[in-house]
């Protein structure tokens, strides 16, 4: 039922009045009557109609000059003319001069005229700023935003588009309405028009998180399900038009974005693989389809593992992982590490827990945003995931990384944080050092207690005096700072020898061991220590 909706009914005939209105009244409550051009502007005086269906012979003003009146009167009011028999001058002039919606003859078709009814409501939420039912702005607002964003020099958007199968009355209209509302951030760059939904975004802010939340919960609306499951498009702005067009063609060749999901892709083809791996890598984060693969870090004195680095790994198969350079570079450009972090975090946690008399004393290192680590809410985020999973007696064998390259501008807030950290038992290492220009202020400014030497440098090992100098001079300076080091990317027996020979207290790399599942590890430390805890 269109609650919303006032429509005034104007014949000079009782009987055809009574009729439209046993018609009409299931859908539109709010139905009005004249039986004369004057009456009927009368009525429009008092009440707001949005519609008006006449007949066209009427004594004294027929429907032509009547809809004329109502166009000059009231231009936002949609006309449509009923009648037996008309004449071609008159309607001509309600075209031309009125702006007549259609003209139907007598006697109607039930299903056409309630079907032409909507189609003059939709064109009219059309004309407007603001759909009557829904509130929302209207696909002309959206063609104005749109036409503004692509002024612009950087075009970093996208509409996200929603489409139900059937027509929607107006309690669905506002359900889907209300839904929207409690999920989307904002409905400021949210618009409706008939059953599409219009939402526009900033690529890089997070509306893959409210995507899939609106996946799960519109189908199930109060009274929504029953028009079956939308369809979902995204396009980018730049090619809107073109886009637009491709919607109301509905083309066979749809572009799928994602497994199993009604979702497709309506813009420019260079976009669409950037779209399907977001989509894609988030999909797999919501469903614990990345893990902790451990490297082990040796003791060069004792020759014994001690610990261990944890590296993200991405499962697309039984037994089939992809590496971090694979899906790395688009949750950084998304910002997605620190969903990644946390997954990290878990599997660590409850690694820790679960095995705990065989990894016995052993630490593992985890790789954290500089920003996660100033802005409080890695610590936050650790001791939430610790509590969930009662794994805080553990928290004192996790350490955390925090790269050389990943800029801290706040020294202050990152030594606070630190120093929580430090109170829980952790240790806390700057990872990749060399590798940028403010490895050494860290040094001074952050009390950490280990430093990474980054690969490059190990590598460059034995291929010339000058890197062996400057390693040396870096493990040099770091030991003289109370602070352990560790020498990553150790390849071979060379390497070893000559970081021993320098001071270096632990070695990571592929002569030890490349990284491993947790149930590798198990195995490889039950080795080391000669079966030991084979059955732990």
């Amino acid at each position: 039922m269109y609650v919303n909706r006032e429509i005034l009914l104007v014949d000079d005939e009782p009987a055809v009045l009574n009729a439209l209105k046993r018609e009409l009244r299931p859908y539109f409550p709010h139905l009005y009557t004249a039986t004369c051009g004057q009456e009927a502007l009368e009525v429009l005086q008092q009440h707001p109609v949005q519609m008006v269906i006449s007949d066209y012979r009427m004594p004294g003003m027929n429907g032509a000059d009547l809809v004329i009146e109502i166009n000059r009167r009231y231009p936002q009011i949609m006309s449509l003319i009923l009648s037996g028999q008309a004449d071609f001058d008159g309607l001509s002039r309600a075209l031309n001069e009125g702006e007549l919606y259609k003209f139907l003859l007598k006697p109607w078709d039930r299903t056409y005229l309630l079907h032409t009814i909507l189609q003059c409501f939709s064109e009219l939420d059309r004309q407007q700023e603001f759909n009557a039912v829904s509130g929302l702005k209207t696909v002309q607002a959206l063609n104005k935003q749109i036409s503004l964003l692509q002024s612009l020099a950087d075009l970093p958007y996208l509409v996200l588009i929603m489409e139900w199968p059937s027509p929607l009355d107006e309690q669905q209209l506002h359900d889907i309405a209300e839904r929207f509302t409690q999920e989307l951030p904002d409905t400021d760059n949210l618009y409706q028009d008939g059953t599409r939904w219009f939402w526009v975004v900033h690529r890089f802010t997070s509306w893959y998180q409210t995507l899939f939340k609106l996946f799960a919960r519109l189908p199930t609306s109060p009274g929504v399900d029953s028009v079956g499951v939308p369809r979902w498009w995204i396009a980018d702005i730049e090619s809107w038009s073109d886009a637009f067009q491709k919607l109301n063609h509905q083309p066979q060749e749809l572009i799928p974005l994602l497994d199993n999901f009604p979702l497709y892709w309506l813009g420019q083809s260079a976009e669409t693989q950037e779209i399907k791996q977001l989509l894609s890598i988030y999909h797999d984060l919501q469903l614990g389809r990345f893990c902790a693969f451990y490297q082990p870090q040796k003791n060069i004195l004792s020759g014994e593992v001690v610990a261990f680095e944890a590296l993200a790994r991405r499962i697309i198969g039984k037994g089939l992982y992809e590496m971090p350079d694979r899906f790395f570079p688009i949750l950084e450009k998304y910002h997605l590490i620190p969903e990644l972090t946390e997954v990290m975090v878990r599997d660590i946690l409850m690694f820790l827990t679960a095995e705990e008399a065989t990894l016995q004393s052993m630490t593992i290192g985890v790789n954290i945003p500089g920003a996660m680590l100033t802005d409080g809410s890695f610590h936050r985020m650790l001791l939430r995931v610790a509590q969930e999973h009662k794994a805080e007696h553990a928290l004192h064998r996790l350490s955390v990384e925090i790269t050389e390259h990943d800029l801290i501008a706040d020294f202050d807030a990152a030594k606070h944080e630190i120093y929580k950290l430090k109170s829980l038992g952790m240790r806390c290492a700057l990872d990749d050092f060399g590798t940028g220009y403010a490895g050494y202020e860290y040094l001074c400014e952050i009390p950490f207690d280990v430093v990474k030497i980054d690969g490059r440098f190990i590598q460059s090992l034995g291929k010339s005096d000058s890197s062996t100098v400057i390693l040396n001079s870096m493990i040099s300076s770091i030991k003289s700072l109370s602070m352990q080091v560790i020498a990553e990317w150790v390849d071979s027996d060379l390497q070893y020898q000559s970081l021993k020979e320098m001071g270096c207290d632990m070695v990571q790399g592929y002569l030890v061991s490349p990284a491993i599942t947790s149930e590798q590890v198990l195995k490889y430390l039950n080795k080391q220590r000669g079966g030991r805890y084979a059955n732990g």
